[in-house]
């Protein structure tokens, strides 16, 4: 993912910034540099699947506070680690979200993937009480007009919502705002999350 921007209800956002782990090992890219803002949260997917116990501890430890995980894309993947880096960081005493790598270019493909997104969520816990993220930048998505990309986001959140799931959250690269998709304004969540700390990506 690259460096993103804050659209609606984003507590995942441009001004958010945080450690994204690498595939080099495990103990180097797992200490915050001290010349760097503070990382709250770190995202993960199946490239981190080597890490161990041990890692997720050694986050803990460095003051990280949370994880995101990559569950889903599009309709047919799921992430084979989830349940693992879910137990790992549960294990450390880290909150855990969640993020889905969106492709749906219509508001059927939308409502299908969210269906997936959620089924995988559930399959590793039962609370909806958590942050369910569309990561937004998959190549096809360009070639959509800004109001279709809108509408079938609107869709993808909706099916969420209607599951239970109401902190929801858009991650996108800062060069499709206003020209991928219409900015839009601060929700009830942005309200709620002001003033707390945000992630970064440094990749």
């Amino acid at each position: 993912m690259k460096k993103t921007t804050r659209l609606t209800g984003l507590m995942l956002s441009g001004l958010a910034v945080g450690l994204m782990l690498s595939t080099r090992p495990a103990h180097a890219s797992l200490t915050p540099s001290s010349t760097l803002p503070r990382t709250d949260m770190v995202d993960l997917a199946s490239y981190q699947g080597n890490l161990g116990q041990s890692d997720f501890d050694n986050l803990a430890q460095q003051g990280v506070k949370a994880v995101t995980v990559k569950a889903t894309e599009g309709t047919s993947y799921v992430n084979p680690y989830l349940s693992q880096q879910v137990q790992y960081a549960q294990n450390a005493g880290l909150s855990v979200n969640f993020y889905h790598f969106a492709h749906f270019t219509s508001a059927s493909e939308a409502t299908a993937e969210a269906q997936a997104f959620i089924n995988a969520v559930k399959s590793v816990t039962s609370s909806t009480n958590i942050v369910m993220v569309v990561d937004f930048e998959s190549s096809e998505l360009a070639g959509l007009s800004k109001t279709a990309n809108n509408a079938n986001l609107a869709t993808f959140d909706s099916v969420l919502n209607q599951a239970g799931y109401n902190k929801t959250d858009l991650y996108t690269m800062s060069s499709w705002v206003a020209t991928i998709l219409i900015p839009m304004t601060p929700t009830r969540l942005d309200r709620q999350l002001a003033g707390q700390s945000h992630w970064r990506k440094l990749y």
